[in-house]
């Protein structure tokens, strides 16, 4: 029996999205501050949505496999409220950070945390699954070919 769902994939752990994502979004970051023209920029500005945008779903979809059923819709709405609130607060620390450096320096640190985070993710990336009882048994139950 083949296994052909995207989920299961002989080539890559299911977590490998968010390595991926943390490991590609410091480079369109990077040029993204370094750049003075706005026609540029503009096109830059995609690559950098793209990744944030993969990274923040890969995370989410993440975060959803592993609570049980009755236990999730709390885990996402706490997601949902603590991602919120970060956002907004970096947004408070970065206006005065700009102020009194530039925003090509808030960008570069912020562009450097992201590939110390995808280097602190690299040392998690084994699955969370192959550790709990119940990952093993579904481990042991997949058909051939999927991890």
């Amino acid at each position: 029996m083949r296994c052909r769902s995207a989920r299961c994939s002989a080539n890559r752990p299911r977590n490998a999205s968010p390595v991926w994502h943390w490991s590609v979004s410091p480079r369109p970051s990077t040029v993204f501050a370094l750049l003075r023209g706005a026609a540029l920029a503009y096109r830059v500005s995609l690559a950098v949505g793209l990744c944030y945008f993969g990274l923040i779903t890969s995370l989410s979809t993440i975060l959803q496999q592993h609570p049980a059923d009755h236990e999730r819709e709390r885990v996402m709405a706490l997601w949902i409220m603590g991602f919120g609130g970060t956002v907004a607060i970096s947004n408070l620390v970065a206006g005065p950070l700009i102020d009194a450096t530039s925003v090509t320096a808030v960008l570069l640190v912020g562009a450097a945390r992201a590939l110390g985070l995808s280097g602190y993710a690299r040392l998690g990336d084994e699955s969370p699954d192959a550790v709990t009882p119940a990952g093993r048994r579904a481990a042991r139950a997949r058909p051939p070919g999927c991890p």
